[in-house]
């Protein structure tokens, strides 16, 4: 199976796979997280030109997506901007650090919702740079909140 964290609550595997790079269009709902995913996507080297179509549904819970990956396309969809965040995060781990991923449909929601993360400044000086890298690692991670 797949390395994901956290687990997905229904992963299925389907033929084929999907680029996902900058060459890769984001289209849809949730416009407004596009400048953040952008720069996240990796660069195109031999990638085809493809779409990543975001959907509104507001049946699916707080934070929670769905993802369908094949034929060249990626359809998500979320109820909120935070879940569309989430499915690329996921998205980006299952790429394993390649223009590619795997042609899946993935269905996850948090099981908790508060998922947090604490830094003692207090004890242990952290310079900005590492503040940011812990960032990024958290919102690959899935956590909502950083003390």
């Amino acid at each position: 199976m797949f390395a994901l964290i956290p687990q997905p609550d229904l992963i299925k595997t389907k033929e084929g796979k999907v680029w996902l790079s900058s060459r890769t269009r984001l289209d849809g709902d949730f416009s407004e997280i596009f400048p953040v995913l952008r720069p996240m996507l990796f660069p195109a080297a031999q990638a085809e030109e493809n779409v990543l179509l975001f959907q509104k549904d507001s049946t699916i819970s707080a934070e929670g997506y769905q993802i369908d990956c094949e034929n060249g396309e990626i359809h998500v969809t979320a109820s909120d901007a935070s879940g569309a965040f989430y499915a690329v995060m996921t998205l980006l781990q299952l790429s394993d650090n390649t223009e590619q991923v795997p042609a899946v449909t993935i269905n996850d929601a948090p099981r908790f919702q508060y998922r947090g993360f604490m830094l003692d400044c207090s004890r242990h000086f952290w310079s900005l740079e590492k503040i940011k890298q812990i960032l990024d690692i958290m919102a690959r991670l899935k956590m909502n909140r950083f003390h």
